[in-house]
Protein backbone atom coordinates (compact mmCIF):
# COMPACT_ATOMS: atom_id res chain seq x y z
CA UNK A 1 0.00 0.00 0.00
CA UNK A 2 2.79 2.65 0.36
CA UNK A 3 5.95 3.17 -1.32
CA UNK A 4 9.07 4.39 -0.12
CA UNK A 5 10.93 7.09 -2.41
CA UNK A 6 14.59 6.65 -2.53
CA UNK A 7 15.25 9.10 -4.82
CA UNK A 8 13.64 12.97 -6.08
CA UNK A 9 10.75 12.59 -8.54
CA UNK A 10 11.73 16.05 -10.67
CA UNK A 11 15.88 15.93 -10.36
CA UNK A 12 16.80 12.28 -9.14
CA UNK A 13 18.60 13.61 -5.89
CA UNK A 14 18.75 11.25 -3.01
CA UNK A 15 19.69 13.72 -0.39
CA UNK A 16 16.58 14.69 1.45
CA UNK A 17 15.98 16.96 4.65
CA UNK A 18 13.08 15.77 7.27
CA UNK A 19 10.84 18.22 8.01
CA UNK A 20 8.64 19.45 11.02
CA UNK A 21 5.54 20.47 10.14
CA UNK A 22 2.53 21.96 12.28
CA UNK A 23 -0.38 19.76 12.42
CA UNK A 24 1.41 17.46 9.93
CA UNK A 25 0.13 14.43 12.39
CA UNK A 26 -0.43 11.37 9.64
CA UNK A 27 -4.12 12.10 9.19
CA UNK A 28 -4.68 10.46 6.08
CA UNK A 29 -3.05 7.25 7.36
CA UNK A 30 -4.95 6.92 10.64
CA UNK A 31 -8.13 7.49 8.95
CA UNK A 32 -7.58 4.75 6.57
CA UNK A 33 -6.18 1.99 9.52
CA UNK A 34 -2.99 2.24 7.47
CA UNK A 35 0.17 1.36 10.38
CA UNK A 36 3.19 2.90 8.51
CA UNK A 37 3.70 6.10 9.57
CA UNK A 38 5.42 8.61 7.04
CA UNK A 39 7.08 12.40 7.24
CA UNK A 40 7.55 15.48 5.21
CA UNK A 41 10.87 15.86 3.69
CA UNK A 42 12.43 18.04 1.14
CA UNK A 43 14.90 17.74 -1.69
CA UNK A 44 17.69 19.44 -1.01
CA UNK A 45 18.64 19.25 -5.01
CA UNK A 46 15.33 21.47 -5.79
CA UNK A 47 13.40 21.92 -2.90
CA UNK A 48 10.79 19.46 -3.91
CA UNK A 49 8.40 18.79 -0.68
CA UNK A 50 6.83 15.58 -0.63
CA UNK A 51 5.75 12.60 2.01
CA UNK A 52 7.49 9.98 2.20
CA UNK A 53 6.61 6.63 2.00
CA UNK A 54 3.44 7.57 0.37
CA UNK A 55 0.62 5.21 -0.47
CA UNK A 56 1.13 3.80 -4.06
CA UNK A 57 -0.92 4.49 -7.09
CA UNK A 58 -3.29 2.00 -6.93
CA UNK A 59 -3.85 2.84 -3.30
CA UNK A 60 -4.77 6.50 -4.55
CA UNK A 61 -7.22 5.62 -7.51
CA UNK A 62 -8.89 3.37 -4.79
CA UNK A 63 -9.15 6.28 -2.52
CA UNK A 64 -10.61 9.24 -4.75
CA UNK A 65 -12.08 6.59 -7.06
CA UNK A 66 -14.90 5.57 -4.52
CA UNK A 67 -15.18 9.44 -2.97
CA UNK A 68 -14.86 7.14 -0.10
CA UNK A 69 -12.73 10.44 1.61
CA UNK A 70 -16.27 12.27 1.37
CA UNK A 71 -18.09 9.98 4.07
CA UNK A 72 -18.14 12.88 6.69
CA UNK A 73 -20.40 15.05 4.10
CA UNK A 74 -24.00 15.19 4.24
CA UNK A 75 -23.81 16.76 0.54
CA UNK A 76 -20.54 15.63 -1.46
CA UNK A 77 -21.38 17.60 -4.12
CA UNK A 78 -22.56 21.22 -2.59
CA UNK A 79 -24.56 24.44 -3.88
CA UNK A 80 -21.51 26.16 -3.14
CA UNK A 81 -19.06 23.91 -5.17
CA UNK A 82 -21.15 24.08 -7.89
CA UNK A 83 -21.43 28.13 -8.10
CA UNK A 84 -17.34 28.60 -7.53
CA UNK A 85 -16.47 25.92 -10.04
CA UNK A 86 -16.77 28.97 -13.10
CA UNK A 87 -14.77 30.87 -11.16
CA UNK A 88 -11.04 28.86 -10.99
CA UNK A 89 -10.18 29.72 -13.77
CA UNK A 90 -11.29 33.18 -14.73
CA UNK A 91 -10.47 34.71 -11.50
CA UNK A 92 -6.96 34.91 -12.60
CA UNK A 93 -7.86 36.45 -15.80
CA UNK A 94 -6.68 40.11 -14.92
CA UNK A 95 -3.44 39.09 -13.56
CA UNK A 96 -3.13 36.90 -17.01
CA UNK A 97 -3.88 40.11 -19.15
CA UNK A 98 -0.70 41.88 -17.10
CA UNK A 99 1.07 39.11 -18.41
CA UNK A 100 -0.02 39.40 -22.22
CA UNK A 101 -2.55 36.45 -22.16
CA UNK A 102 -6.17 37.39 -22.74
CA UNK A 103 -8.24 34.39 -22.44
CA UNK A 104 -10.85 35.63 -24.63
CA UNK A 105 -8.97 35.45 -27.89
CA UNK A 106 -9.49 31.61 -27.63
CA UNK A 107 -12.06 30.48 -30.02
CA UNK A 108 -12.34 27.51 -31.70
CA UNK A 109 -9.85 25.71 -29.96
CA UNK A 110 -9.42 22.56 -26.73
CA UNK A 111 -8.77 23.19 -23.45
CA UNK A 112 -8.20 21.04 -20.65
CA UNK A 113 -9.01 21.05 -17.16
CA UNK A 114 -6.41 18.82 -15.10
CA UNK A 115 -7.84 17.60 -12.02
CA UNK A 116 -11.10 19.20 -12.62
CA UNK A 117 -13.47 18.51 -10.19
CA UNK A 118 -16.78 19.10 -11.63
CA UNK A 119 -15.70 20.70 -14.66
CA UNK A 120 -17.34 24.13 -14.61
CA UNK A 121 -13.50 26.37 -14.58
CA UNK A 122 -13.53 26.09 -18.26
CA UNK A 123 -17.28 26.84 -18.87
CA UNK A 124 -17.00 30.41 -20.32
CA UNK A 125 -14.61 28.89 -22.74
CA UNK A 126 -17.29 26.84 -24.50
CA UNK A 127 -19.10 30.03 -25.23
CA UNK A 128 -16.22 30.91 -27.84
CA UNK A 129 -16.97 27.54 -29.34
CA UNK A 130 -13.90 25.73 -27.90
CA UNK A 131 -14.11 22.11 -27.14
CA UNK A 132 -13.28 21.62 -23.20
CA UNK A 133 -12.18 18.52 -22.03
CA UNK A 134 -11.30 17.32 -17.88
CA UNK A 135 -10.01 14.40 -16.04
CA UNK A 136 -11.47 13.86 -12.35
CA UNK A 137 -10.51 10.64 -10.45
CA UNK A 138 -13.35 10.99 -8.39
CA UNK A 139 -15.98 9.27 -10.53
CA UNK A 140 -19.02 11.09 -8.29
CA UNK A 141 -17.01 14.51 -9.35
CA UNK A 142 -16.84 13.65 -12.66
CA UNK A 143 -20.08 12.29 -13.22
CA UNK A 144 -22.03 14.99 -12.00
CA UNK A 145 -19.46 16.98 -14.13
CA UNK A 146 -20.26 15.60 -17.36
CA UNK A 147 -24.66 16.11 -16.95
CA UNK A 148 -23.78 19.54 -15.80
CA UNK A 149 -21.23 21.56 -17.85
CA UNK A 150 -20.29 21.55 -21.31
CA UNK A 151 -17.10 19.73 -20.77
CA UNK A 152 -16.06 15.88 -21.51
CA UNK A 153 -14.33 14.35 -18.18
CA UNK A 154 -12.40 11.36 -18.41
CA UNK A 155 -10.77 9.47 -15.32
CA UNK A 156 -7.32 9.93 -16.49
CA UNK A 157 -5.16 11.22 -19.08
CA UNK A 158 -4.73 8.02 -21.02
CA UNK A 159 -8.82 7.84 -21.74
CA UNK A 160 -8.52 11.07 -23.05
CA UNK A 161 -8.77 11.04 -27.15
CA UNK A 162 -6.09 10.70 -29.06
CA UNK A 163 -4.02 13.04 -31.12
CA UNK A 164 -5.71 15.97 -29.27
CA UNK A 165 -3.65 19.62 -28.75
CA UNK A 166 -4.88 21.94 -26.58
CA UNK A 167 -4.66 26.04 -26.51
CA UNK A 168 -5.08 25.92 -22.94
CA UNK A 169 -4.14 23.16 -20.49
CA UNK A 170 -5.19 24.64 -16.87
CA UNK A 171 -4.73 22.42 -13.33
CA UNK A 172 -6.60 23.76 -10.58
CA UNK A 173 -5.14 22.43 -6.72
CA UNK A 174 -4.77 19.03 -8.11
CA UNK A 175 -1.13 18.06 -8.89
CA UNK A 176 0.14 17.98 -5.44
CA UNK A 177 -2.22 14.83 -4.75
CA UNK A 178 -1.05 12.72 -7.43
CA UNK A 179 1.65 9.93 -7.15
CA UNK A 180 4.10 11.56 -9.84
CA UNK A 181 3.83 14.63 -11.46
CA UNK A 182 5.83 13.36 -14.44
CA UNK A 183 2.62 11.65 -15.88
CA UNK A 184 0.88 15.56 -16.16
CA UNK A 185 3.74 16.92 -17.17
CA UNK A 186 5.09 14.71 -19.93
CA UNK A 187 1.51 15.01 -21.40
CA UNK A 188 1.49 18.74 -21.43
CA UNK A 189 4.40 19.17 -23.13
CA UNK A 190 3.46 16.27 -25.62
CA UNK A 191 -0.14 18.01 -26.53
CA UNK A 192 -0.08 21.64 -25.93
CA UNK A 193 -0.08 23.57 -28.64
CA UNK A 194 3.26 25.65 -29.39
CA UNK A 195 2.11 28.69 -28.73
CA UNK A 196 -0.82 27.39 -25.93
CA UNK A 197 0.04 27.93 -22.65
CA UNK A 198 0.17 26.15 -19.12
CA UNK A 199 -1.49 27.47 -15.92
CA UNK A 200 -1.15 25.49 -12.98
CA UNK A 201 -2.50 26.80 -9.52
CA UNK A 202 -1.03 24.70 -6.03
CA UNK A 203 -1.21 25.19 -2.60
CA UNK A 204 1.51 26.85 -1.22
CA UNK A 205 3.80 26.90 1.89
CA UNK A 206 5.83 29.80 1.34
CA UNK A 207 4.64 33.33 2.03
CA UNK A 208 1.55 31.65 4.23
CA UNK A 209 0.12 33.77 6.67
CA UNK A 210 -3.04 31.30 7.47
CA UNK A 211 -2.50 27.81 9.04
CA UNK A 212 -5.36 26.76 6.91
CA UNK A 213 -2.48 25.89 4.56
CA UNK A 214 -0.99 23.23 6.69
CA UNK A 215 -4.62 21.40 7.06
CA UNK A 216 -3.87 19.71 3.72
CA UNK A 217 -0.69 18.16 4.46
CA UNK A 218 -1.72 15.53 6.83
CA UNK A 219 -4.46 14.07 4.50
CA UNK A 220 -4.55 13.92 0.54
CA UNK A 221 -1.33 15.80 -0.60
CA UNK A 222 1.45 14.15 -1.31
CA UNK A 223 3.43 17.33 -2.28
CA UNK A 224 4.11 20.78 -1.74
CA UNK A 225 5.56 23.67 -3.78
CA UNK A 226 6.86 26.82 -3.78
CA UNK A 227 8.03 28.70 -7.75
CA UNK A 228 11.49 26.94 -7.13
CA UNK A 229 10.34 23.09 -7.16
CA UNK A 230 7.56 24.18 -10.00
CA UNK A 231 9.86 25.48 -12.18
CA UNK A 232 12.37 23.30 -11.82
CA UNK A 233 9.39 20.32 -12.37
CA UNK A 234 8.37 23.00 -15.94
CA UNK A 235 12.04 23.40 -16.97
CA UNK A 236 12.77 18.80 -16.80
CA UNK A 237 9.48 19.07 -19.05
CA UNK A 238 10.57 21.63 -21.68
CA UNK A 239 8.42 24.44 -20.26
CA UNK A 240 10.08 27.96 -19.02
CA UNK A 241 7.80 29.44 -16.68
CA UNK A 242 7.01 32.77 -17.64
CA UNK A 243 4.99 34.40 -14.10
CA UNK A 244 4.10 33.33 -10.70
CA UNK A 245 1.73 35.09 -8.23
CA UNK A 246 1.12 33.89 -4.58
CA UNK A 247 -2.13 35.17 -3.09
CA UNK A 248 -4.43 34.34 0.02
CA UNK A 249 -7.23 32.78 -1.63
CA UNK A 250 -10.92 33.21 -0.31
CA UNK A 251 -13.31 34.49 0.35
CA UNK A 252 -13.71 31.69 2.76
CA UNK A 253 -12.75 31.57 6.28
CA UNK A 254 -10.16 28.55 5.69
CA UNK A 255 -8.61 29.42 2.53
CA UNK A 256 -5.47 28.00 1.31
CA UNK A 257 -2.86 29.95 0.38
CA UNK A 258 -2.06 29.59 -3.42
CA UNK A 259 0.87 29.92 -5.97
CA UNK A 260 -0.03 30.34 -9.62
CA UNK A 261 2.32 29.92 -12.31
CA UNK A 262 2.46 30.35 -16.32
CA UNK A 263 4.47 28.74 -18.32
CA UNK A 264 5.19 27.85 -22.43
CA UNK A 265 7.23 25.32 -24.03
CA UNK A 266 10.32 26.42 -24.39
CA UNK A 267 13.97 25.57 -24.35
CA UNK A 268 15.19 28.07 -21.61
CA UNK A 269 15.28 27.77 -18.38
CA UNK A 270 14.59 29.70 -15.00
CA UNK A 271 17.74 30.45 -13.16
CA UNK A 272 16.09 30.87 -9.78
CA UNK A 273 18.67 30.72 -6.59
CA UNK A 274 17.82 28.23 -3.93
CA UNK A 275 18.86 27.76 -0.54
CA UNK A 276 17.74 24.13 1.38
CA UNK A 277 18.57 26.19 4.49
CA UNK A 278 16.45 29.36 3.98
CA UNK A 279 13.41 26.76 2.29
CA UNK A 280 13.35 24.69 5.83
CA UNK A 281 13.60 27.73 7.69
CA UNK A 282 10.61 29.53 6.04
CA UNK A 283 8.55 26.33 6.03
CA UNK A 284 9.03 25.05 9.51
CA UNK A 285 9.99 28.16 11.14
CA UNK A 286 8.68 31.57 9.31
CA UNK A 287 5.48 30.87 8.57
CA UNK A 288 4.12 28.99 11.63
CA UNK A 289 5.11 32.46 13.50
CA UNK A 290 3.57 34.73 10.96
CA UNK A 291 0.32 32.60 11.35
CA UNK A 292 0.15 32.92 15.56
CA UNK A 293 -2.50 35.16 14.76
CA UNK A 294 -4.15 33.85 11.50
CA UNK A 295 -5.33 36.42 8.79
CA UNK A 296 -8.47 35.93 7.11
CA UNK A 297 -7.87 35.29 3.17
CA UNK A 298 -9.67 37.93 1.19
CA UNK A 299 -10.09 37.74 -2.84
CA UNK A 300 -7.71 40.36 -4.26
CA UNK A 301 -5.45 40.66 -1.39
CA UNK A 302 -1.88 40.64 -0.27
CA UNK A 303 -0.29 38.45 -2.96
CA UNK A 304 3.52 38.06 -4.46
CA UNK A 305 4.60 37.66 -7.95
CA UNK A 306 6.86 38.26 -10.80
CA UNK A 307 6.65 38.41 -14.27
CA UNK A 308 10.11 36.53 -16.04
Amino acid sequence: MFERLSSCQCCGSSLFVGLEIPKANDGHRQRIGAEQASRWVMCAGCSFAFQNPRPTLAHIESFYGTSGYREATPTPITQGYVDFAPHQLNRFHNWLLLNNYDLRTIRNGTTLDFGCGIGGATKFLAESNNKNYGVEIDRLLAEFGNKTFPIEIKHTLAELPANLSYDIIFSHHAIEHVFDPSEFFRYSQTTLKDNGLLCVVVPSWRYSNNLSIYDGFDTSDMSMWDHIALSRWLNKFGFYMTSYLYQNYGPYERGDWELCVTAVKSERTNELSFSVEEAVKELCINTPARCKKPIRPSMGGEHYGARL
